[in-house]
């Protein structure tokens, strides 16, 4: 147990001096470093445009959502009641007291 703590100590002070290492100030300003990084050539430039439409589609979205959740109780409300399922004798036009139907099996 000793050994790993030891090992994970070691780890982090290494990873601390190393960073501390690598920061050293610059003595560049950040006004000249930025300066020098922007290319010499000419890039293409998006025109500009409004995105005044993402809005008006929001309100819409959110209106539509509006109007489902007040139609959709109303429109559930006057549905007609399900039809109870039914036994699958009464689906073959036979009644309950056929004895035999061709099924292979004897109704008591």
């Amino acid at each position: 147990m000793r050994i790993a703590m030891l090992t994970v100590l070691v780890l982090l002070l290494t990873a601390t001096l190393t960073r501390a290492a690598d920061e050293h100030p610059s003595p560049v300003s950040s006004e000249s470093h930025a300066v020098a990084n922007e290319p010499t050539y000419t890039h293409p430039q998006l025109p500009p445009h409004p995105a005044s439409w993402a809005g008006v589609v929001v309100i819409v979205i959110l209106g539509m959502f509006l109007a489902a959740a007040t139609i959709g109780p109303i429109v559930r409300a006057h549905m007609p009641e399900e039809v109870p399922d039914t036994d699958s004798h009464d689906e073959h036009g036979h009644g309950q007291h056929d004895a035999a139907h061709g099924h292979g099996h004897v109704h008591h």
